[in-house]
């Protein structure tokens, strides 16, 4: 089988993760499992995930009834806690 020059590096090309990701796995290694969006923004930088596309993710996930939110303050939902 051949390998691309980065396999035989031994690198592995990992695709990048989604917003939803990176924050679904913020929140689920935080206790208590929620955080305010300054602190999301800040949390999400080093996964190269900006701003507006935090803002984004975090409006569909509250939609989808992934997260919570109040004020500023988003959460798991129950859904996802049980």
């Amino acid at each position: 089988m051949r390998r691309n020059v980065s396999e035989q590096l031994g690198e592995v090309d990992l695709r990048p993760l989604s917003a939803r990701s990176v924050v679904l796995s913020l929140l689920l290694g935080a206790h208590p499992p929620e955080m305010p969006v300054k602190d999301l923004i800040r949390a999400v930088e080093p996964f190269g995930v900006g701003g507006s596309t935090l803002r984004a993710a975090l409006s569909r996930m509250v939609t989808a009834g992934d997260l919570r939110r109040a004020d500023t303050v988003y959460g798991l939902s129950d859904r996802l806690l049980a």
